[in-house]
């Protein structure tokens, strides 16, 4: 089907001749319409579309998105074409590959973002990806416990296929043709592209389900579970492991699959971390991150910030984006390493 086709398909659907119209946001899942004028405003452009034979559904979105109807099926047939492939180097030495919407296409993807996905409730153990939660928050739960379970699961965004995304936002309560439109919105070549704003939420909601159900594993073990993106963290008392594999079947029963090569079970008597920070008797840096902290600042003291930028034009600012990455976790020491690395000269 061409895009003449596809435009006539999508904006030319009646809703049915009664009960909820065909593209009604469901009112119980997304209130994105709002209060006052605009939503008058909204409700004769809904009306309007409606009495013209065209998708009501489509109406709305294009009010949610601020587009008009030329931009929006420009985007929604174009989108997964436009993404510009980028290799970053990971610690392992391998390189990840993020697929980095253009700007007109990210500018999009960030309204449906804070107008649709944003809405959406999450359970309390997803930490990832959620304003207000963050790392210190994931590694809380799991603070003085017997055994920490470690897992991540492979090729996490990839894994989430267009398919997968439609019926989320069918899940939604939206119906099919404005479902299509946001899923060719926020996919890339039939999957879930990681580097666009809107994954991360996408992925959080795909996920409820998986949550839902480890969370619900974890309390009958009497452990704790946490989410933070692709790292899925268990923590109790000795034995917690023998949950290890219904914890398999559950994943792979909800389209996924555990990375091997990153699964630990740690007890208490060795360094229990989680997301990076250790969790043995509190939340904190690695011993060894703090010391190194404090070496180069102490030498940027003595020897000016030159002496340990070697070449890097940015060197400064990323050793204030780990200081204050102590200072999230470790207030006293992160405000004394910064107060000793303002004195250090050039």
């Amino acid at each position: 089907m061409g895009l003449l086709g596809w435009l006539r398909t999508l904006f030319g659907t009646p809703g049915p001749a009664g009960g909820r119209a065909a593209g009604a946001i469901h009112p119980k899942t997304l209130e994105v319409i709002p209060r006052g004028s605009r939503a008058r405003w909204i409700e004769r452009l809904v009306s309007k579309a409606r009495a013209e034979g065209k998708n009501p559904g489509l109406a709305r979105l294009k009010y949610l998105l601020s587009l008009n109807r030329r931009r929006l099926a420009h985007w929604a047939f174009h989108a997964g074409d436009c993404y510009r492939a980028v290799e970053i180097p990971k610690r392992n030495g391998s390189t990840r590959t993020l697929h980095v919407p253009p700007p007109p296409l990210k500018f999009i993807q960030r309204r449906i973002l804070k107008r649709i996905l944003g809405r959406v409730d999450l359970a309390p153990c997803v930490k990832g990806f959620r304003r207000g939660y963050s790392i210190r928050g994931n590694a809380w739960p799991h603070v003085g416990k017997d055994v920490v379970l470690n897992l991540d699961l492979r090729d996490f965004f990839p894994t989430i296929t267009a398919a997968r995304v439609f019926g989320m936002f069918k899940s939604l309560g939206l119906d099919k043709p404005t479902a299509d439109v946001l899923t060719r919105l926020t996919t890339c070549q039939g999957r879930l592209p990681q580097g666009a704003p809107t994954s991360p939420a996408i992925s959080n909601i795909i996920c409820r389900k998986l949550d839902r159900r480890l969370e619900g594993l974890a309390r009958s073990a009497g452990a704790a579970y946490t989410r933070y993106a692709d790292d899925l963290t268990f923590s109790g008392p000795a034995g917690i492991q023998s949950i290890l594999p219904l914890v398999r079947r559950i994943i792979g029963e909800e389209g996924f699959a555990v990375a091997p090569e990153k699964l630990r079970v740690t007890r208490r008597c060795r360094r229990q971390q989680v997301t990076g920070l250790v969790v043995n008797e509190k939340v904190a840096v690695p011993r060894q991150e703090r010391r190194r902290l404090r070496a180069i600042v102490h030498n940027c003291v003595r020897d000016g910030i030159g002496s340990q930028s070697r070449g890097d034009p940015i060197f400064l600012l990323r050793l204030i984006g780990r200081i204050e990455f102590l200072r999230m976790i470790d207030r006293e020491r992160g405000e004394a390493l910064l107060a000793e690395l303002a004195q250090a000269r050039p």
